[in-house]
This record gives C-alpha cells, sequence and structure tokens, in this order.
C-alpha cells in the first residue's frame, strides 16, 4: 500500500492496478532488489529484479486489502538462507521487493524536488 502511496499523482485518485505496474516496471523493473546492499553477494548470486516480483507483490497486496491471507505457497516456498543460517521464504523477498520500490521511489522524488 505504501508502494502505491508513492507512486500516486498528487491530488489525483488512485490509478488502475495496470497503470501502476507499468509506471513501476519503467521506474524499477529491471533493477536488482539487492544492488544497493554492501552484502550483495550473500544475499543472492543472481541479480533479483523488482519485475519478476512485482506480480506476486501485487497479488499479495490484494489478498491483504480483501481481507485474504498470506497465500501458504508464499510462505512454504524456501527461497534462500541468510548468512546467519535463517531460512527466508518467498514472502520474505516480497516485502523486500516492496521496501526497495517504495525506497527508491521516495528517493528520487526527494532528489528532483532539490
Amino acid at each position: 500500500m505504501g508502494v502505491e502511496a508513492a507512486y500516486r499523482p498528487e491530488r489525483t485518485p488512485i490509478q488502475d492496478e495496470e497503470d501502476l505496474k507499468n509506471k513501476i516496471m519503467a521506474e524499477a523493473g529491471a533493477r536488482d532488489i539487492y544492488e544497493d546492499s554492501a552484502e550483495r553477494d550473500i544475499y543472492s548470486v543472481e541479480p533479483l529484479l523488482v519485475g519478476s516480483l512485482l506480480e506476486d507483490m501485487f497479488s499479495l497486496r490484494n489478498e491483504l486489502v480483501h481481507g485474504g491471507g498470506i497465500p501458504a505457497e508464499f510462505l512454504q516456498r524456501a527461497v534462500r538462507t541468510t548468512a546467519s543460517g535463517r531460512t527466508l521464504n518467498h514472502i520474505d523477498l516480497l516485502r523486500e521487493c516492496a521496501t526497495f520500490v517504495l525506497r527508491n521511489r521516495l528517493l528520487s522524488q526527494l532528489a528532483a524536488r532539490l
């Protein structure tokens, strides 16, 4: 929902989901969610692109906003192990993706105003 708010044009209604996805893809779709991490090599050998997680990110958002829960496959699909040995599931990657998109959107908006 934070991502949606960050991409909302000033004082206008929320755009439809496909428009929002297209804006995110144009701005961040080809970016690696770990590109700014000092520990990039620990997190993922291959780049993990925003575009590869976007559909699931919106699917999760829609489930939560409409009173559903977290889909079991997002919780059960182990993706990688952290440096501390903790297993991250797909839901964790979606959270990290949303955080990356939101952080970078806000930084670009702030830079544009300076």
